[in-house]
């Protein structure tokens, strides 16, 4: 099967697997406005980190890249690329990452770059005293498999030095997600955006889906594809009340 041809393939194929996952639905006529795009993001140099792309599903990136201002401020609990697309557009960024090496080497690129408004904080999970689901926001466990019985409280904490209401926009992009989102719920300045990625995945939202609707709208949702890989995800975007 030629390239061109397996991409078309896969990508109808994901049209049909995506069916019925996530809050809301994507039409497909919808979703293959972004197949060219999604072909070029395939190419084996891209990623990431050197397109300074936050990873994210296409209809979210071109949201994000009207909405967002340079008096944001913004908070991200997992860095990467991510970090060099908000860097381009707000006044104030803070990363939080658990992974000592690539926070290093993030800090590096960072610091390369001579971006002075970023502030990083690496802090790593400790044991943890507690079993459970990681569906429990008050549990501070991950699902990611070398995470296991390790507790994110502090990771997910960072973001509780803030006074309430400071941000502009939180991603919610690395590790124990449901504790990170429920930490950032006061966070978001009404109007503000409270993002999740990967929001396909169902423990994400057991706990946290009705605590999040209280004070919030869903503005964004949906299957659809993202740059540099070949599977379809969801983002979930939502908007505090005013």
């Amino acid at each position: 099967m030629s390239s061109v041809r397996h991409q078309i393939y896969q990508f109808r194929s994901e049209i049909r697997r995506s069916k019925g996952i996530g809050r809301k639905a994507v039409p497909p006529f919808s979703v293959w406005k972004y197949f060219f795009r999604w072909i070029k993001d395939q190419q084996p140099e891209r990623n990431s980190v050197r397109d300074e792309m936050v990873w994210l599903t296409y209809p979210v990136i071109d949201f994000l890249r009207n909405y967002l201002k340079s008096s944001m401020k913004v908070f991200e609990y997992g860095g990467g690329g991510s970090t060099l697309f908000f860097a381009k557009y707000v006044s104030e960024l803070i990363t939080v990452e658990h992974d000592k090496e690539w926070f290093e080497r993030l800090t590096e690129i960072l610091n390369r770059k001579k971006i002075k408004h970023w502030t990083g904080k690496h802090i790593s999970p400790e044991p943890s005293g507690f079993s459970g689901s990681p569906a429990d926001p008050e549990l501070y466990l991950s699902s990611d498999t070398h995470s296991e019985n390790l507790s994110f409280q502090k990771y997910a904490a960072a973001i509780d030095q803030y006074p309430d209401g400071y941000f502009d926009l939180v991603l919610v992009d690395g590790r124990a997600r449901p504790s990170c989102l429920f930490h950032s719920l006061s966070k978001v300045k009404k109007g503000g955006l409270l993002i999740l990625d990967n929001a396909e995945r169902e423990h994400y939202h057991e706990k946290m889906d009705a605590l999040i609707a209280k004070d919030y709208t869903l503005i964004l949702d949906g299957m659809a594809p993202v740059p540099f890989g070949e599977w379809f995800s969801s983002t979930c975007v939502w908007r505090k009340n005013a």
